[in-house]
């Protein structure tokens, strides 16, 4: 069995709170850790906080209600109960978080290993070893070596234990060179302007690659930029759905009022920016590519509007093939989303907001049903194109 072994014995520099809990992306930076030990291949959580603050027992209390087995003890004395020699430890130092390749190489079992770097100006911050390393405050360790720890004064730091015992007994040392750990091997979030750089480093490494043209150069730049800002607001996402959800209730009270079309397709348009945001602000944390409820009711929204448009802008005798157009167009748009095989054609994939712009576009010339059909060809026309794509392979 694995067990992970997480600091929060240090507070950020002002005092307010551990380093672990400091806002990050949709969470905290202890999230983040937590995820990262867990696909080490951690199967129990042991939190070390000497404070014992009530913020850290809701969080263990509200975790473990999530079915997370997780524990938090005050000091070195309570870990030798966990110090079963058939047992593995991964240890992570006060806001340490280990990049990819140091998750993978953490999952491997085996022989103990220190992660450090040699002691160089970039590497000041953390703890030295000797003339030449710094530890980088992450271990993979055997858990017989926590049973020293009956013998350790209370007022001891339970990772310069660690790392005493680690040394004494030479353990193997990983040497994490500069350039990765500039490349994020390994992050030190220890405040909150190292928290805002590495959000916004990981963010800008992101690079989304799905959708069509209008995804690629417009809506996921913009996303990109915004989201940071969402991140330090822990009900960010409940607010934008329900401004999302706002905007559609707007569009639908503008075209029973009988508004202008442009104004209820640009509020819709808005709606799926913020719906967009919204969906994006777990981006980094373990989530479903499913449709969420709030989704689902804003693409109701915005069936029913356009709908009501295509009906008051209808003749008699033009409203049923207009309809019949309105379900091809909607059918080829949601199948278009459920195609997940890559295509040359991407770069129109029909998806909400291109069949919102083309709307708007053909609104703006007082062409709305043409703009349906024009989607509706679209969305033909992209399935078709994916279609014989696969046929051929």
């Amino acid at each position: 069995m694995k067990l992970a072994l997480i600091s929060l014995s240090k507070d950020i520099p002002d005092g307010s709170r551990p380093m672990g809990f400091q806002p990050l992306f949709d969470g905290i930076v202890l999230d983040q850790q937590i995820q990262a030990v867990m696909q080490a291949g951690a199967e129990q959580i042991i939190l070390l906080c000497p404070t014992m603050s009530g913020a850290v027992l809701q969080y263990v209390d509200t975790q473990s209600a999530d079915g997370l087995d997780i524990q938090m003890v005050r000091g070195g004395h309570d870990l030798v109960q966990f110090a079963s020699p058939e047992n593995e430890l991964v240890y992570l130092a006060d806001g340490i978080l280990p990049g990819p390749k140091l998750i993978q190489q953490l999952s491997d079992s085996g022989n103990e290993a220190i992660y450090v770097a040699k002691d160089t100006e970039i590497f000041a911050d953390f703890e030295r070893i000797d003339q030449n390393d710094r530890w980088l405050g992450i271990a993979r360790l055997k858990c017989s070596r926590l049973s020293g720890f009956i013998h350790l004064p209370e007022d001891w730091d339970v990772g310069s234990a660690l790392l005493r015992g680690t040394v004494q007994s030479e353990c193997r040392r990983e040497v994490i060179e500069e350039k990765d750990f500039s490349a994020g091997a390994v992050s030190h979030l220890k405040n909150e302007v190292t928290v805002s750089d590495f959000s916004r480093s990981k963010l800008q490494k992101t690079n989304r690659k799905q959708g069509n043209f209008l995804q690629r150069l417009v809506i996921w730049p913009l996303t990109r930029a915004i989201l940071p800002k969402f991140w330090k607001a822990p009900e960010a996402r409940s607010y934008l759905g329900w401004a999302a959800f706002a905007t559609g209730l707007t569009a639908s009270l503008s075209v029973f009022l009988k508004l202008p079309v442009i104004a209820s397709l640009t509020m819709l348009f808005s709606g799926a920016i913020l719906l967009a945001v919204r969906n994006k602000i777990n981006l980094f944390s373990t989530s479903s590519d499913n449709l969420s409820t709030v989704t689902m009711i804003f693409y109701l929204l915005i069936g029913l509007v356009v709908g009501s448009i295509i009906i008051q802008d209808s003749a008699p005798v033009t409203m049923a093939p207009n309809i019949v157009i309105f379900a091809m167009a909607t059918g080829s748009v949601w199948l278009s989303y459920q195609t997940k095989s890559l295509s040359k054609w991407d770069w129109i994939k029909p998806d909400i907001f291109l069949s919102l712009v083309i709307l708007l576009g053909f609104s703006a010339f007082g062409s709305f049903i043409t703009g349906v059909y024009a989607v509706a060809l679209l969305g033909m026309g992209y399935l078709l194109g994916s279609r014989t794509r696969i046929g051929a392979n």
